[in-house]
């Protein structure tokens, strides 16, 4: 978890900035959302994690908490275009994967000329949880509604229907993303550790939703 001091500067975002100058200034601070978010210690049975089951068997499970308020929605298949890396908890590697993602997404010019987006968010996905939780995959990019004529060198990430917990995040994003995360992990919330989302509005505004799924 990321202490008082733990987060990283970010940059304000300007009223008027493009999809691209936004997610230049959202390199640094969003990496924090994943010391936060704690996705990668998967749970046994939606009650606690399994970093706490490995401790002594006479100790008293932590007790869960009600998650933040959230509606829950059913999304259908979703189309990604973007960069993926797998990384993993060991040695941090994540934090290093996940800011190199974004220097990369912000310097191509790909992602900005896309035809088939189907709105100006940029999104961020988590998946392919390993069974020990150490292992997760990172997709930055937009949203197509299909993959005809895409570039051969962009990654291509479909993502089969499923219900989400859609949480909405607003104010300094650099703290409120990464304390929205904290929460979830800390709640009693029925997850299907199948792909989790961060989307976040190109238009400069603080304001951005976690998508989790849900069983």
């Amino acid at each position: 978890m990321p202490n008082s001091t733990g987060f990283a500067p970010l940059q304000a975002v300007p009223p008027n900035a493009t999809a691209k100058e936004f997610s230049a200034v959202k390199t640094r601070g969003i990496q924090d959302s994943l010391t936060a978010l704690e996705v990668p210690q998967k749970q046994l049975s939606n009650s606690f994690p399994v970093s706490e089951l490995a401790q002594s068997s006479d100790s008293e499970p932590t007790p869960q908490k009600m998650a933040p308020a959230h509606q829950i929605i059913q999304e259908g298949a979703i189309y990604l275009v973007g960069i993926t890396q797998e990384t993993s908890f060991k040695n941090n590697q994540y934090s290093q994967d996940l800011e190199e993602l974004w220097r990369q997404y912000s310097e191509s010019d790909s992602f900005f000329s896309l035809e088939n987006t189907v709105d100006e968010k940029t999104y961020v996905a988590y998946s392919n949880y390993s069974e020990d939780g150490q292992q997760f995959t990172i997709t930055i990019g937009h949203r197509v509604s299909s993959f005809e004529g895409i570039a051969a060198d962009l990654s291509k990430v479909s993502i089969a229907a499923s219900p989400y917990a859609q949480f909405q995040v607003t104010g300094d994003l650099e703290r409120s993303i990464p304390a929205t995360w904290e929460s979830i992990g800390s709640a009693s919330l029925q997850r299907s550790y199948s792909t989790d989302l961060e989307v976040y509005d190109s238009s400069g505004t603080d304001a951005a939703q976690i998508w989790v799924a849900v069983d």
